[in-house]
Order: structure tokens, then C-alpha cells, then sequence
């Protein structure tokens, strides 16, 4: 789920609502001083934040910026925590969405996703959206929300959720909890790295067994879920075009690329060091074979990555009445109540069944180690749904991948503010949606190295769980590598006449969310270890998105791990739309 230094956060600044950051910078009675760009009182401390970044002041409503109705806010959390008694990484994951386009007092719903093995390799899927096409009502209790959320400032960030299960109780928060110094800037106010965040949620889901042999048994579980945080990067834009998403990204000579209904800002807290979390899962009923009455972990270990999503509609149905749609019918019926507290109105519900963001990978990656240590990449790759897959299965085909962006965000050196800041890369020159074929200059490559397999785990789709990022010589981003690392550590000259290779896979292939149904949404969200030179370098997330109205279903596909790509029975253009 872009971004170029300067000229991005103006392009940000632009649908910022000029009222509320007044309102939040300029108190009545307060003496004003002449500034550059805005005036700013001069009771208002001075709170710079990383280069490219954006300070709270442009972030009203838990740093969402304001939106008209209908349009849309999310919150979302995913990465890779290590379990401290057993070692293992497990894949979380965790949004809260609000759908009616008030972040301050609004109606949507959250997510809840967990993987994770036992001691006997049994693996595990806690996701509270889903329990079958047969709970979708019990679904909707679980993760269907009423959002409260406070104005940002320098020490307030604070949303909480609140379900049909628990309207008096919060079952989701999120909110600022601490301040660090990080010298010789930074102040750990909400925005700037050295800031502490809490994440927290407890309530009902549902755990899922993967069988061996491809048997799947689910049972109602609860859960409750800690994570204390600490931000060492900052709030920042995510990739190019001020952090958009969506399809003025395509030209209009490849409109047809650009069929999601949707368009999105997004922004991101790129590199959360975890201090302390847990997890606890407790059976709601006796236990079936090979299940647990209890489930705890928890540790000091790992990172995660936080995206802040501003969603528009623009003419397009709004996404109230796409949730009517994608749900089953009898839900409406059996509980009207719930359809209009919603908003949804039947009648004016379109009939497709699935819809998506985009078509393609959002990949993420935070690094600990190696040279470029403190360093985190957003990138993306957009596949042209229309073109059947290409025998080489890699961005470099023009025809296949029409468009995508990079960015890197160099980490915060102590005491030196200059080591931060960041460096975006568009796919290819002409970006967006180029028709010049410069096969093999792309400054960048996405390489798919594995589908998930689709028939043993009953998926949807056949999940992409394992890709290369290759940052080409002579980039911007290869030269920003190179300087970081050589400004980390002087006796380091990194060669940026040679490529830098980053391998992102999941440890858990199974991680395919739903929303309630699978008539309405769903997608591959999973915590990854990112490895260089075979070495664990990192960890980070890969996220796929595709329109499911085509998609093969597992009956009809063999094993993607005995069939090889270039003999596939269906052509990669219909994976993605």
C-alpha cells in the first residue's frame, strides 16, 4: 500500500484540512511569529522530525488526515514477533478500518490475524473475521466496531474500538504511552522517532488447523493480545505521488489496468522496535483433537511495520454498500438492526462479488542486520491483469508489470540528524504507467520465487510466499545504501557498482485473510524473515491483492510445487483480475 521528499508532502499537504492543523497550532489569544510555509505560535515547541517526514501538526484525527463521508481510514499492523520460550517467529497481523469516513467517532471493523506452530510442527491460524461461510454472523460480533478516536497532537494518539460483543469495553486500542530523547532532535513526541505506542485488543476469533494431509478443522477461540512499541524512524509518506495509491497511477492508454473502485493516501511508521508483547489464546469450548486448551507467547524480540491509510471512492459505490454486497443475503434479512446501523442500503448494493485495493505485491522490509542495519523498503509492483504470465515471472516484463515504485528510508543514526531521510524509486522511467520497453534498465526487479499452495490449504488463490528484491547498480536508492553505510561506519565503502539482493519469504504460507465472507474481500497478509546472501538479515511483510472473480479455485489447479510456471493450466493474467 508512495513518495518523493519535498514535492510529496506538499502534494500531502494539499488535502490536509487547513482548519484543523490552524486549530491545532494556533490557540486563540496566542502571538503569532511569521514562518515559512504556515505561521506557528510562539508557545508552540519547535518538534522537527526526520527528513521527508511529516510532524503531527499535518495529521489531525490519530495522524488521518480528515475525509469527507463516505471515504474511509485504516490502521494497520503487521510483522514477525519472536516467541521467547520457543524461538520461532510468528506471523502477525492486526487493522482497524473505519468506513464511514469519521475518524473522531465512526463505524467499521478490525482484524485480528495470528500463525504460529506447536511443539509437534501443528500449524495454527487465529483469524478473527472468519470461522466459514456458516459464522459470518458470529464474525460480524467479533470484529464489527464502533471507533473513537482523539485529535493528534504532540502527546496524544489514542483510537479505541468498540464491538457488538463489548459496546461498553474497548476491545481495540491504540494510543501513545511514552517519550524518549533521541538525541540531538528528537523529543519522542507522537510523529518523531523515540515515541512509545501501546497495541492492544482482546475478544473472540477463530483458530484454524492445518492438517498434513489438507485436513482444516476450526474452533471458537478467545484472545487478548499486548504490544508495547517503540518508534525508532518516525511518521512518514510511503512511496511516490504523496503517498497515493490507485488508478490516476495508471495512464490512460493502460486504463484497463485500473479497474479497483478504490484510491488511497498512505502513510507509515516504518520500523517499530517491539519492547515487549504476548499473545494468549484460550479455547471457548473442550478442545478437539490436536487442539489446546491454551496457547501463550510473548517476548522482547522483533519489529513492526505501521501503515495509516486514507481511502476515496470518489463516484464509485462506497465501500458500505460493497459490504452489503459481498455479504450473504440473510444477513440483512436476519438482522436488519445491524444493516442499518451500518448504513447499508440493499437496493443500492452493486452485484460483484470481491473486490481489492489493486493487483499486485506490497512488500515491506525492516533491517537489524548487516550493513544497512536501521534501514526499512517499501515496495511495490502492480501486474497487469489483462496479459497472460510471462515464462520469466519478473518485473523486468513490461507487458506484465506495467507499473511500480520503491523507497527506502535510511535509519536514525545517534547524533546525527542527516543519516535519515528518504530516497523513492519509481520502476522504470515514464513511471506512472509507461508504455517505453527499457527491458533490463528497470532501476529495480521483483523476482517470484514460490506460490503457496493452493489445494493443500484450501486457498483461494495461489498466494505468492516468496520473491526477490534486487536494487540495481547506480540507483538512487543503491547510492543512498552505500552512503548510509558508509556514514554508519566510515571504514564501510559499499560498491554501488553491484546489485544488492534481498530475499522476502513467509513462514507461513496459510495466511489468507477474509472479511466476513469470501464474497466480499480477501487477500495474503503475512510477517516475513528477509534474508541477504543466505543470511537473516531482517524481517517484514509481503501483501497480496488481486480481484478473486476469476481466480481458479483448488479443485481446478494442480500443486504449484510439482507444476512448473511456464506449463501452468491457466494464465497468470487471471491470478490477477
Amino acid at each position: 500500500m508512495k513518495l518523493r521528499t519535498i514535492p510529496y508532502f506538499f502534494t500531502l499537504f494539499s488535502f490536509l484540512s487547513v482548519a484543523a492543523i490552524a486549530s491545532d497550532i494556533s490557540p486563540a489569544g496566542s502571538k503569532e511569529e511569521e514562518s515559512i510555509g504556515i505561521k506557528s505560535p510562539s508557545s508552540t515547541p519547535v518538534l522537527p522530525v526526520p527528513t521527508g517526514n511529516l510532524s503531527y501538526a499535518a495529521l489531525p484525527d490519530c495522524l488521518c488526515p480528515p475525509s469527507a463521508q463516505g471515504d474511509g481510514h485504516t490502521w494497520f499492523y503487521v510483522g514477525l514477533p519472536e516467541d521467547a520460550a520457543t524461538k520461532q517467529r510468528c506471523s502477525f497481523e492486526t487493522f482497524l478500518g473505519d468506513i464511514t469516513g469519521s475518524g473522531s467517532n465512526g463505524v467499521g471493523f478490525f482484524g485480528v490475524y495470528f500463525a504460529f506452530q506447536d511443539e509437534t510442527n501443528q500449524q495454527f491460524y487465529a483469524q478473527n473475521t472468519y470461522g466459514g461461510e456458516d459464522r459470518v454472523l458470529q464474525a460480524l460480533k467479533q470484529g464489527l466496531c464502533r471507533i473513537q478516536s482523539e485529535p493528534t497532537s504532540s502527546e496524544t494518539f489514542s483510537i479505541a474500538g468498540y464491538t457488538l460483543e463489548s459496546p461498553l469495553e474497548p476491545s481495540f486500542t491504540i494510543k501513545k504511552v511514552s517519550s524518549s530523547s533521541q538525541q540531538p532532535l528528537y523529543q519522542g513526541k507522537v510523529g518523531q522517532p523515540g515515541a512509545g505506542y501501546a497495541l492492544e485488543s482482546k475478544g473472540s476469533t477463530f483458530l484454524w488447523k492445518f492438517g498434513a494431509g489438507g485436513q482444516i478443522e476450526i474452533m471458537p477461540y478467545t484472545y487478548s493480545f499486548s504490544f508495547l512499541l517503540l518508534d525508532t524512524r518516525g511518521f512518514t509518506p510511503e512511496g511516490f505521488g504523496g503517498s497515493y495509491v490507485g488508478p490516476a497511477l495508471v495512464s490512460s492508454t493502460n486504463s484497463q489496468n485500473a479497474s479497483t473502485p478504490m484510491e488511497c493516501y498512505q502513510m507509515a511508521q516504518p520500523l517499530l522496535a517491539i519492547q515487549n508483547w504476548s499473545m494468549v489464546l484460550t479455547s471457548s469450548e473442550k478442545p478437539l483433537d490436536g487442539f489446546k486448551t491454551e496457547y501463550k507467547f510473548g517476548g522482547t524480540q522483533g519489529t513492526l511495520w505501521a501503515d495509516f491509510q486514507r481511502y476515496t471512492y470518489g463516484s464509485t459505490p462506497n465501500i458500505r454498500s460493497k459490504v452489503l454486497a459481498g455479504l450473504p443475503q440473510f444477513i440483512a434479512e436476519k438482522n436488519p438492526s445491524l444493516a442499518k446501523s451500518l448504513g447499508m442500503v440493499a437496493a443500492e448494493a452493486p452485484k460483484d462479488k470481491s473486490w481489492s485495493l489493486y493487483n499486485g505485491n506490497w512488500i515491506a522490509i525492516m533491517l537489524q542486520e548487516s550493513i544497512y542495519e536501521g534501514c526499512s523498503l517499501s515496495t511495490s509492483v502492480f501486474w497487469n491483469k489483462n496479459i497472460p504470465n510471462p515464462p520469466s515471472q519478473n518485473s523486468d516484463d513490461s507487458n506484465w508489470c506495467y507499473t511500480g515504485f520503491s523507497a527506502l528510508y535510511t535509519g536514525n543514526l545517534a547524533n546525527d540528524v542527516a543519516s535519515t531521510y528518504v530516497t523513492p524509486e519509481t520502476l522504470k522511467v515514464g513511471n506512472p504507467g509507461s508504455n517505453i520497453d527499457l527491458k533490463g534498465t528497470n532501476f529495480f526487479q521483483v523476482k517470484v520465487n514460490q506460490y503457496a499452495d493452493q489445494k493443500k490449504y484450501g486457498l483461494t488463490f495461489p498466494w505468492i510466499t516468496s520473491l526477490d528484491l534486487t536494487i540495481r547498480p547506480h540507483t538512487q536508492i543503491r547510492y543512498a545504501l552505500a552512503a548510509y553505510a558508509h556514514r554508519k561506519n566510515p571504514k564501510v565503502f559499499d560498491d554501488v557498482s553491484k546489485p544488492v539482493t534481498l530475499t522476502v519469504q513467509v513462514p507461513y504460507s496459510f495466511t489468507q485473510n477474509t472479511v466476513f465472507s469470501k464474497n466480499l474481500t480477501q487477500y495474503f497478509e503475512s510477517g516475513a524473515v528477509v534474508l541477504m546472501n543466505g543470511k537473516s538479515v531482517g524481517t517484514g511483510w509481503i501483501e497480496h491483492m488481486v480481484d478473486l472473480g476469476s481466480a481458479p479455485t483448488a479443485e481446478s489447479n494442480t500443486s504449484l510445487a510439482s507444476t512448473s510456471k511456464s506449463s501452468w493450466p491457466w494464465p497468470l493474467s487471471r491470478l490477477f483480475g
